[in-house]
């Protein structure tokens, strides 16, 4: 992975940051990872301070830096080349290799890894900073940020649901609730119907971000209760309780 490509092109064209995490669980979808190198010039300052995300997903951090006095990013682009090639002939027992780049240099080791070696190479690279050269010779090719995908329309009700229980388990109230509970409470301080409420909680389940779970209250009934997985949401990026937190610091 040519990690300043993705970082640089991230932040300037779409002004996000890389989501490592997802990145990974979705190659782990489809193949097993034998090795992960993250290349850099981790001297910069934007990058240094990514390095512990990266060690989130790999202990392989390469560094780049040219010890030159000028910066030159083709010295990056020259040390990953021959880092591939030299995989692309050693590691006999690899079917696929998956390069994140968007420069088109890369065509040449993609064509080699393909056509010499009978290998399939896929190709990530960022959205708009991508080479068509290197997208035509790589077996299959994706841009990040994908494509936005149409908004949900249930997910202004998920917010609700989920601000309004993550507001309770701040002010440490008891946040187990039911989900008529959650639907009549939310319906009423935010003026929606329980209907949308309820669908949007069972999405909610759906997808795996809350799930039903059986509890005795005090008078000894039983009752299932919704509890949200905020780590999930978090990992996901679909929902970050730390930027509720930190709207509901600004209201203040």
């Amino acid at each position: 992975m040519d990690y300043e490509h993705w970082y640089i092109s991230m932040t300037k064209l779409h002004k996000k940051k890389p989501n490592l995490m997802a990145w990974r669980e979705s190659i782990l979808e489809r193949y097993d990872i034998k090795d992960l190198y993250v290349f850099a010039d981790y001297s910069h300052p934007n990058l240094q301070v990514e390095i512990p995300r990266i060690r989130e997903v790999t202990n392989m951090v390469i560094e780049t830096k040219n010890n030159t006095s000028r910066y030159e990013k083709d010295y990056t682009d020259f040390i990953i080349l021959d880092h591939i090639y030299q995989h692309a002939v050693s590691d006999k027992d690899v079917d696929c290799f998956i390069i994140f780049t968007g420069d088109g240099h890369f065509s040449s080791v993609v064509n080699f890894i393909r056509q010499k070696c009978g290998k399939e190479v896929g190709v990530f690279a960022v959205r708009f900073a991508a080479s068509s050269i290197l997208k035509s010779a790589a077996s299959w090719f994706v841009e990040l940020p994908e494509e936005e995908k149409k908004p949900d329309p249930d997910m202004p009700y998920m917010d609700l649901v989920l601000a309004y229980l993550k507001d309770r388990e701040k002010k440490k109230e008891y946040p187990a609730m039911t989900l008529p509970e959650i639907c009549r409470y939310v319906a009423k301080y935010a003026q929606v119907e329980e209907d949308k409420l309820k669908q949007a909680v069972n999405k909610l389940i759906t997808l795996g971000y809350a799930k039903r779970v059986e509890k005795i209250t005090h008078d000894s009934k039983l009752v299932s209760i919704i509890e949200p997985d905020w780590e999930k949401m978090k990992k996901d990026d679909f929902w970050d309780d730390e930027l509720f937190d930190e709207t509901e610091e600004t209201k203040k």
